[in-house]
């Protein structure tokens, strides 16, 4: 199903296809799955980007809940909570983790990728680079 869009309370949300782009409430699109529900989410296929609340895409799978959460195939860049992506599997729970494949930066809580099969925890105050 394509090109199903919704306007929910006076929201605005638009979906061509696969793409899901989302200012204010609900948002469902069947393309490329993308589902919103809350402030900004834009989702191309494999590519998940989100300001606010909930969002999620399966393209190469991309699931954000809370801050800033950006998605990119096997990237994944988080500034605030839990940013979930499978591509290289990125999983971050915290402040900043940045995660390329075998790549893991951590400034805050959990980050754990799996490219070199790497994991890695810092605590909140710590700065740990893998």
């Amino acid at each position: 199903m394509s090109g199903l869009g919704s306007e929910v309370g006076g929201k605005i949300s638009t979906c061509w296809g696969s793409i899901s782009t989302c200012w204010g409430s609900i948002s469902t699109c069947w393309g490329s799955i993308s589902t919103c529900w809350g402030s900004i989410s834009t989702c191309w296929g494999s590519i998940s980007t989100c300001w606010g609340s909930i969002s999620t895409c399966w393209g190469s799978i991309s699931t954000c809940w809370g801050s800033i959460s950006t998605c990119w195939g096997s990237i994944s860049t988080c500034w605030g909570s839990i940013s979930t992506c499978w591509g290289s599997i990125s999983t971050c729970w915290g402040s900043i983790s940045t995660c390329w494949g075998s790549i893991s930066t951590c400034w805050g809580s959990i980050s754990t990728c799996w490219g070199a099969n790497e994991s890695h925890a810092s605590i909140v105050t710590g700065l740990g680079k893998v």
